[in-house]
């Protein structure tokens, strides 16, 4: 009912000065600002003294819009944000609160006067159908009735699911358990980012200081990982927080070069690992986000580097991790 008053009064002549002037902080979109001073006169008893000013702003947000509006000219300065999925119920509200914050007797006494009017119309009472009147002839034959084939019930129309965004990724990153002494990693990635789900490919990179045997401390290795990592998370948190738990699969290579060896070798094995862990986000914009990562490693093969006559260089552990940070852009 209130909609439905809000929407007649749009129809209303507007006053020769408006109540409220109208401005844009984003590029315009969802409320219509042009009809907003109608809106407004025509829930106010007069208008004021001097108009308000009205700065709004649009945020699309998955399938809902985020409308943050801020009005100047009043005692104190009022911000307000709204959500919602129809942009002309948006409009309405937008127009109610500023109209309450000029006048809200006014606007009190204009509302119930629609209830009051609607009550007063009477409801409309079916006459009775005149009876037959009475006859001794036998009553004619009932047609049969023709069969009526009724449909399904119409279903709720669905909400339209949301597109992906396109998610690029740099992450950097400490490592410990994977490389003899730590190392240092750099993580490139890109895929689709849809609300509750991510799916993302990436390239990593690692090194990190060489290490020595225990019987000949002068000859030693160096070492380094390249992988490939495909990635899938679950997302918990929306709007400015989110939390994306994720496991991935890493594919790649761990190689070591020998060191304080006359003709070194380089050796390359095959890196086969899972890894389960949290990338907590803040969103700092509408494209941009600054996070962090927690990740557990686990190799599924176990690879040893040694040297003949100096032993035992480094054997890759059972677990590893990585903590770092991250940013993240996502594109539209």
């Amino acid at each position: 009912m209130l909609l439905s008053f809000l929407s007649a009064l749009v129809l209303a002549p507007s006053s020769a000065s408006a109540s409220v002037r109208t401005q844009w902080d984003t590029s315009p979109a969802c409320v219509d600002a042009d009809s907003l001073p109608t809106r407004v006169d025509g829930l106010l008893a007069e208008p004021p003294s001097s108009p308000v000013r009205l700065s709004l702003g649009a945020l699309a947000h998955d399938d809902a819009w985020q409308i943050s509006m801020r009005v100047d000219g009043l005692p104190q300065p009022l911000t307000r944000t709204l959500r919602g999925h129809d942009c002309a119920t948006l409009t309405e509200a937008v127009a109610l609160v500023v109209a309450v914050q000029l006048d809200a007797m006014a606007v009190a006494d204009a509302i119930p006067l629609r209830a009051e009017v609607d009550a007063l119309e009477p409801e409309r009472v079916p006459e009775p159908t005149p009876e037959p009147p009475a006859t001794t002839s036998p009553p004619p034959a009932t047609a049969p009735r023709p069969a009526v084939l009724e449909g399904p019930a119409s279903e709720t129309p669905r909400r339209p699911q949301p597109r992906p965004r396109v998610q690029l990724g740099a992450a950097l990153a400490g490592e410990l358990g994977i490389l003899p002494r730590g190392g240092a990693s750099l993580e490139l990635s890109a895929g689709a980012a849809w609300p509750r789900a991510r799916l993302l490919a990436s390239g990593l990179a690692s090194v990190g200081p060489g290490e020595v045997t225990q019987a000949l401390p002068s000859v030693g290795g160096r070492f380094a990982l390249l992988a490939g990592v495909a990635r899938a998370c679950g997302v918990v948190g929306r709007s400015r927080f989110e939390l994306p738990l994720c496991g991935a699969l890493e594919l790649g290579d761990l190689r070591g070069r020998g060191t304080g060896l006359e003709r070194p070798r380089t050796v390359n094995t095959a890196w086969v690992a899972v890894a389960a862990g949290a990338r907590p986000q803040w969103r700092l914009g509408r494209h941009a986000y600054l996070g962090g990562l927690v990740d557990l490693v686990v190799p599924l093969v176990r690879q040893r580097f040694g040297i003949p006559e100096a032993g035992l260089v480094h054997l890759v552990p059972a677990v590893g991790a990585r903590v770092g940070v991250r940013v993240q852009w996502r594109l539209p």
